[in-house]
């Protein structure tokens, strides 16, 4: 009977040690993952690198019309500036402007938003985005996933449409 109690207290001993050890794993695999995951302002910033890139090729090209993609985070915005206006501290020195910033409390301005939490670039033109949907004039990125359709002439770029899904 001894010997049953033993090794059931060595057994009971040997599991907790078990749980023990995958718990010690399962926080250092969160660890590793939280260390190597993206902020929303790196996302926003790669996006907007990347839409910066693909704008100044489609500036260099025939083509009038073209489809960005924007693969960033929820609630964030895309706004456009030119120099003379309020824009952010990050586009004083541009001419032309393009800001991914998140989409905070109602009360600030869109300068304000970018300046606190946003990432701008320089780009070749100016992006004339409407003032149409909700008398806003910026983009609202809702969902991870938007694609924006840009129309050029001569004089100037717009935005002829946006949807996010």
């Amino acid at each position: 009977m001894k010997n049953k109690k033993a090794m059931l207290k060595h057994e009971v001993g040997g599991i907790i040690i078990a749980v023990l050890c995958l718990l010690v794993l399962f926080g250092l695999a969160l660890l590793l993952y939280y260390t190597f995951e993206k902020s929303d302002l790196d996302k926003a910033k790669s996006n907007l690198d990347e839409f910066v890139r693909d704008f100044e090729y489609f500036m260099g090209i025939t083509e009038t019309e073209k489809n960005f993609m924007f693969l960033g985070p929820k609630e964030w915005f895309l706004v456009s500036y030119k120099k003379g206006g309020y824009i952010p501290n990050e586009c004083k020195d541009f001419e032309y402007c393009i800001c991914f910033c998140y989409f905070d409390a109602k009360g600030t301005t869109n300068q304000e938003k970018c300046d606190m939490q946003g990432a701008c670039l320089e780009v070749p033109n100016y992006i004339d985005i409407p003032s149409y949907e909700l008398l806003t004039d910026y983009i609202y990125v809702s969902e991870a996933l938007c694609v924006l359709t840009l129309q050029k002439d001569k004089e100037k770029v717009n935005v002829k449409s946006w949807e996010c899904s």
